[in-house]
């Protein structure tokens, strides 16, 4: 910052270069504190990049950092802008209120809001009235919304709690509001071109094809699935039991998972299952449909992905492929191995996994 306050400019890239070749263990540590100083310095663009990425793999760490709070208001709008964001929308609702209140003079996060003046409701209203509209009220279970955003609503949109309720009903109701589509839950995928792609080899089972010509589905709300997450682990924290609790009779699953191998690079697998993982399906062999995948990341840059076609999966639990020319099993623990035939057998180890369950959007979703 003093750097940047001298206008030395060179000098500025040159630490920014350094910071990023022989520090980058420091920064992942470190992130939302050298994000906070990054984004005052102009220059600092591939830096805030690099912490943006270490953030939107532990989200909840972030937004839940004292920097959080006093992160700038463009730099709010666009963390909510994005699809992608790792968080359910109640969580990302809260976030929001709390920086709105420590960022409105005259209250704090420890106040009784029933004790705020109008001028203190009416200068909250006009910080956070850009972020409010950015979240999505319309696709939190209606549960949560009653009970953690509904006594809210007074304060930050008055006319929201009955737009909601009525979204749920499903009766006809004209909405003052824009429903915006449901966000991708995933610390793994970060990239709007991911779920473009998986939802194209989803919908086009008959392709081989990795990359398609023609890019699939030009903006996120086109897509044509919604995916809900329904389990979320670390890899040392990976159980059968916890995972069959959570993935059993789910109906089709697309199932992510983030790896390490010795060398500290990092891939992704993953694989679409068409039927639900069952006692039932297990017991009479019956496997399903559909694909698994494979990507590297090297410097934040997405390599070509593979994919193959699975014609059946073998019907074990936490296993995708059919158990000889395709397969990821990752039934023991934090080990993960993938054979696919052309590819070199890989043993990797785990350092997240999720499943989410996967939804055609009706048509009048567009």
């Amino acid at each position: 910052m003093a750097a940047d306050i001298l206008m030395m400019d060179s000098f500025v890239d040159y630490l920014e270069a350094e910071l990023i070749r022989d520090k980058k263990s420091w920064i992942n540590e470190k992130n939302s504190e050298v994000l906070f100083i990054a984004l005052q310095i102009s220059r600092c663009k591939e830096l805030v990049s690099l912490c943006n990425d270490a953030i939107l793999r532990h989200p909840k760490v972030f937004v839940s950092s004292k920097e959080f709070l006093f992160m700038p208001h463009d730099y709010m709008i666009g963390l909510l802008e994005r699809d992608i964001l790792g968080l359910d929308e109640v969580d990302i609702f809260a976030a929001v209120v709390m920086w709105g209140i420590n960022n409105t003079p005259g209250i704090s996060l420890t106040d009784d809001f029933s004790t705020w003046t109008t001028d203190n409701i009416t200068t909250l209203q006009s910080n956070v009235i850009q972020l409010i509209s950015l979240v999505r009220f319309f696709h939190m279970p209606p549960d949560d919304f009653i009970k953690k955003v509904g006594p809210l609503t007074k304060v930050f949109a008055p006319e929201l709690y009955d737009q909601v309720i009525e979204y749920h009903s499903k009766t006809q109701f004209q909405f003052i509001y824009d429903v915006l589509p449901l966000r991708f839950n995933s610390t793994i995928i970060k990239e709007k071109e991911e779920p473009a792609l998986i939802s194209y080899w989803i919908s086009h089972p008959e392709t081989e094809c990795d990359l398609p010509e023609n890019p699939p589905f030009t903006s996120f709300d086109k897509i044509p699935f919604d995916f809900h997450l329904i389990f979320r682990c670390h890899g040392n924290e990976l159980a059968e039991a916890k995972w069959r609790d959570l993935c059993y009779n789910q109906g089709p699953t697309m199932t992510i998972i983030r790896t390490k191998n010795q060398n500290e690079d990092e891939a992704v697998f993953g694989g679409y299952k068409s039927i639900s993982w069952s006692t039932e399906n297990r017991n009479t062999h019956i496997g399903g449909d559909g694909f698994i995948f494979g990507y590297l990341w090297q410097q934040r840059k997405l390599l070509l992905p593979w994919m193959l076609r699975v014609r059946n999966h073998l019907d074990a639990d936490m296993f995708l492929g059919d158990g000889v020319e395709v397969f990821i099993d990752f039934r023991h623990g934090e080990k993960l191995l993938a054979h696919a035939n052309g590819f070199e057998d890989l043993e990797e180890t785990i350092e997240e996994l999720e499943v989410f369950r996967v939804v055609k959007k009706a048509m009048d979703d567009g």
